[in-house]
């Protein structure tokens, strides 16, 4: 009889067990904000982490001393809009060359030409350590629309590294 309660009092604590782990499997997890940036996810919804594992992502994009973040995204606009697609490439943030070739880039961006962009206002997080840079497009051909927000974070020593791009399609239109 004392075995009988014994066993049963184990599988009841294996099955305590094994239902505790299968729940905690189950929680909804929020998606992890980049390092340092904790404070800033009310702010800048573009500062998460994404499915690219940081190895498969390559050294950051430095831009010049001189160079402003608005300058950097017109720059790449015009060039994205004449058609010089492998200079564009090199303007973009090293997470979204880890998502994305360059001969993929340069094939999407031939089948999407550009009618006009318009480069916002730069925001600044309210720690200064970064600035957002919303552009809308318009595309040439089927008169689609979208919004592309740009993060850059501001180095200790004034310049800036292009963090990340983020494109929805703009519902505006």
């Amino acid at each position: 009889m004392g075995f009988l309660r014994t066993k049963n009092y184990l599988i009841f604590l294996l099955l305590i067990g094994v239902l505790s782990i299968v729940l905690a499997g189950c929680t909804k997890s929020e998606p992890q904000p980049i390092s340092g940036t904790q404070n800033q996810n009310a702010q800048n919804p573009h500062m998460f982490q994404t499915t690219v594992t940081p190895e498969k992502v390559g050294p950051p994009t430095v831009l010049p001393k001189d160079k402003k973040p608005e300058q950097w995204v017109k720059e790449y606009y015009e060039l994205y809009a004449k058609g010089d697609f492998e200079k564009a490439y090199s303007y973009l943030p090293a997470i979204n060359k880890a998502r994305e070739t360059t001969e993929s880039f340069k094939s999407s961006r031939k089948q999407m030409p550009i009618s006009s962009f318009e480069i916002g206002t730069p925001t600044e997080t309210k720690e200064g350590t970064a600035t957002l840079i919303k552009v809308p497009v318009n595309l040439s051909s089927g008169g689609m629309a979208f919004q592309t927000t740009w993060v850059f974070e501001k180095r200790q020593d004034g310049s800036f590294i292009a963090k990340e791009t983020q494109t929805a399609i703009n519902s505006s239109k």
